[in-house]
């Protein structure tokens, strides 16, 4: 007959080190693999209390509630895990590494330099610098404190680096980064997936990166192919200084220094445009912004907006749609491709496809257009126009020179002090019919006559159009329109 019997299993029984409220408990023994639980404030009493002289703790360590306190005194680095929120931990050594998980509520706070900290589903103040943190699974939230010379690096994505005055390098996107004023941070490898850096006053460096960066008074660096969102400056200008990126400007300030960016501007927004001479230059779509252009060669589309030139830039502007843009500065080289630009200034060098313009002033300064099919509007300004096909309507005291034929001018009822010069027997004249019913009427009236070499049509003493140049016997009714 078979005999049964049993064999006994050893049970290994783990006794938890267990640290109460308000006991404060020194160890000073060689390792130990019992999990160690450390109670927070309660009923008046202070949190507990255990410090490590020597030896190590493999089990984990976990914090029941707000205030208990576990301190490494070893100075030998030491790997830990720790579990619960609330509890404070000192490490003396560098390179140690702290686990912290499920903090719940309560933040953990962490004080060391030199450390490698895993947050898992945690939040944690880390004071110290040159440490490590890295996101690992689950929501996560992390705020640093040191001084801003030293340099945290926080790793992962989808958590949330609060900066206090020092410098952090970020790797890794879908970040919202805070930061106070003074701090330093370094963006990197947000693969697309752009992170949120609010704070003002701070410095900011992409590489190759992503981010929308909300605040006023900040210095953005964008080194490669970064793109770059600013918001929220309430006119406190940022600085960005970058060549190729994409830099999204929404109803902020900004002053850009590079070249080859391209920039998108919404309403209300502000930028300055600064670059080096021979670089290539920066493309603006914007509608309703103030754009002020030092030296910069620029090509804006879209329309509505203000733009502030200094001599000798060159400004391409298209595609504004029924939305006058308008422009301010004097020797300006401008571009135009189905545009429509108000030009206050003179000496302008204008290239016009398709496009309209209005000038103002600048009488002493004529400015030169060229093209044809184009609208050309004076008031109280000169200009020189080449090209055929063109209409120009006159109001005040203007000067127009023409190097072209099959032009039409228009004059409303008030001829204001207009001149022609360079009229072509192939040109239209569009004078009102409140003034002149019609050619015979003007021949008639008296008010057209000859002046020394030219043709002068006086409606009043203060009305007057001359054609230098032109005989008076030689224009027909096929030179007039009156409407």
């Amino acid at each position: 007959m078979a005999s049964n019997s049993l064999t006994p299993t050893a049970v290994v029984v783990v006794t938890p080190l267990n640290v109460t409220a308000g006991t404060s408990r020194t160890l000073s023994f060689s390792q130990s693999t019992s999990p160690v639980m450390i109670y927070g404030a309660t009923n008046g009493l202070t949190g507990g209390q255990l410090y490590l002289d020597s030896g190590t703790l493999f089990g984990p360590i976990e914090f029941f509630g707000a205030g208990g306190i576990f301190a490494d005194q070893t100075n030998v680095a030491a790997n830990y895990k720790f579990y619960g929120g609330g509890g404070t931990i000192h490490l003396s050594a560098s390179g140690s590494t702290a686990d912290i998980a499920s903090t719940g509520a309560d933040w953990t706070s962490l004080y060391g330099s030199g450390e490698t900290v895993e947050l898992d589903s945690a939040d944690a103040n880390v004071l110290g610098g040159g440490n490590l943190v890295t996101f690992s699974s689950g929501a996560n939230q992390v705020s640093l404190y040191g001084s801003a010379g030293q340099w945290d690096t926080v790793t992962g994505s989808n958590g949330v680096a609060i900066v206090n005055t020092l410098s952090a390098h970020v790797i890794g996107g879908a970040n919202t980064l805070y930061a106070t004023p003074g701090s330093w941070l370094v963006v990197d490898s947000t693969n697309g997936a752009a992170d949120t850096l609010f704070g003002s006053s701070i410095d900011a460096t992409l590489n190759s990166a992503q981010a929308r960066v909300v605040g006023g008074g900040n210095i953005v660096y964008a080194n490669g192919a970064s793109t770059l969102t600013l918001a929220g400056t309430s006119g406190n200008w940022d600085g960005v200084y970058a060549s190729a990126a994409t830099i999204n400007i929404d109803d902020a300030s900004v002053t850009i220094v590079g070249a080859d960016n391209t920039i998108q501007a919404t309403q209300g927004s502000q930028m300055s445009l600064y670059e080096a001479s021979g670089q290539a230059g920066d493309t603006v779509s914007a509608a309703g912004a103030l754009i002020f252009d030092h030296a910069a060669d620029l090509s804006v589309s879209g329309g509505g907006d203000i733009l502030v030139a200094d001599s000798g830039c060159a400004v391409g502007l298209s595609g504004t749609g029924e939305a006058w843009d308008a422009l301010f500065g004097s020797s300006v080289n401008i571009s135009l491709n189905s545009a429509l630009l108000l030009i206050y200034g003179g000496g302008e060098n204008i290239e016009a496809a398709n496009s309209a313009t209005i000038f103002f002033g600048a009488v002493a300064e004529p400015s030169v257009e060229s093209g044809s099919y184009d609208v050309v509007g004076l008031a109280n300004s000169a200009i020189s126009l080449h090209g055929d096909h063109d209409s120009a309507y006159f109001s005040g005291a203007s000067s127009l020179t023409v190097a072209g034929t099959h032009e039409d001018f228009f004059f409303a009822a008030e001829l204001g002090s207009s001149t022609v010069s360079g009229y072509d027997m192939s040109d239209l004249l569009h004078l009102s019919a409140g003034d002149w019913s019609s050619f015979a009427a003007l021949s008639a009236s008296g008010d057209m006559t000859q002046v020394g070499a030219n043709t002068v049509i006086r409606r009043d003493a203060n009305d007057t159009l001359t054609l230098t140049g032109v005989q008076a016997a030689s224009l027909t009714a096929a030179q007039f329109a009156f409407a």
